[in-house]
């Protein structure tokens, strides 16, 4: 009896199907990517979930700092960055601090993709006045300091830190307390509240967020090693103190700027780069230890 040793062809298709699908699986899940959505906004993804912090787009207008009137999200404006970044799905949203120029859109974010946000009693108040007024749907997670949080491969790490002043000459902070209790959300309500660092933890590889702009040489000698360092360039105190703090101290594989384009001047298309942002001579100084300079989009 003559028994062929080939393989059936159909199997041979399914074995390269099943291959071909686990290979893309696997490169999915291990690729971070790092996309700025504006301001200081970020959005952190492995393909399978999807971290917003800080991804705020609507910007005052001069009734909001004359008289104070309510600041809510725009919702045409969010519609159209959410088109232009392509922002498919959230599944979890964090903040640095309540100020407005991070916090302003995160309750209409978490409306819109029913995605959780973790925080504290300011960005509640915050979330739970917006869901009062518009009648929306907020959803909302408690944060507590360096306990971490399981999203997906993702391990966050709030750390808390202290917000640097707006003038440092003088030491002059910006509304720093909590968000009022039972806000309508007018314009001055956006206190401070907690400010947070954050240690994001993955299979892939570790990246840490700071909007602080002032390196905290505790918090820093208490991290892993960190393949990219998200961080805010506002209100920095120097390049050399910035370089020898984050760049030095941490030396991450990649460095992502954020938090240089002017909040309070409406540009939503391009970013108009702040007085003393020195983003150049920041990417030249970070060159010089080996760490990369990257805007925008990180993939690694």
């Amino acid at each position: 009896m003559n028994h062929s040793n080939k393989i059936p062809r159909f199997f041979l298709e399914m074995l390269f199907y099943v291959l071909h699908s686990t290979m893309l699986y696997c490169y999915a899940e291990d690729t971070i990517t790092v996309k700025w959505t504006g301001i200081a906004g970020v959005l952190i993804s492995d393909e399978a979930t999807d971290i917003g912090i800080d991804i705020t787009i609507t910007r005052p207008e001069l009734k909001h700092w004359l008289f104070n009137a309510p600041f809510l999200p725009n919702e045409i404006v969010l519609k159209k960055a959410i088109a232009k970044y392509q922002i498919k799905k959230i599944d979890a949203l964090f903040i640095s601090h309540t100020h407005c120029d991070h916090a302003v859109d995160i309750p209409w974010l978490s409306a819109e993709f029913s995605a959780p946000i973790y925080g504290s009693v300011s960005i509640h108040r915050l979330a739970k006045g917006y869901s009062n007024l518009t009648k929306k749907n907020v959803l909302l997670k408690n944060m507590v300091v360096n306990e971490p949080i399981l999203i997906g491969k993702f391990k966050i790490t709030p750390i808390h830190r202290v917000h640097g002043p707006i003038l440092q000459a003088l030491d002059w902070h910006f509304l720093i307390g909590d968000v009022p209790e039972n806000t309508k959300l007018n314009f001055y309500d956006y206190y401070t509240g907690d400010t947070w660092s954050y240690l994001i933890e993955h299979p892939h590889g570790n990246i840490y967020l700071d909007q602080g702009a002032r390196p905290n040489e505790t918090i820093l000698n208490s991290l892993p090693k960190i393949d990219v360092a998200i961080l805010g360039t506002a209100n920095k105190k120097s390049v050399e103190d910035w370089i020898s703090g984050y760049g030095k101290k941490m030396h991450p594989k990649i460095v992502m700027p954020v938090h240089y384009d002017w909040f309070f001047l409406s540009w939503p298309d391009e970013p108009f780069v702040m007085p003393r942002m020195d983003l150049e001579e920041l990417e030249t100084e970070l060159k010089k230890i080996n760490i990369d300079f990257q805007k925008e989009v990180i993939r690694f």
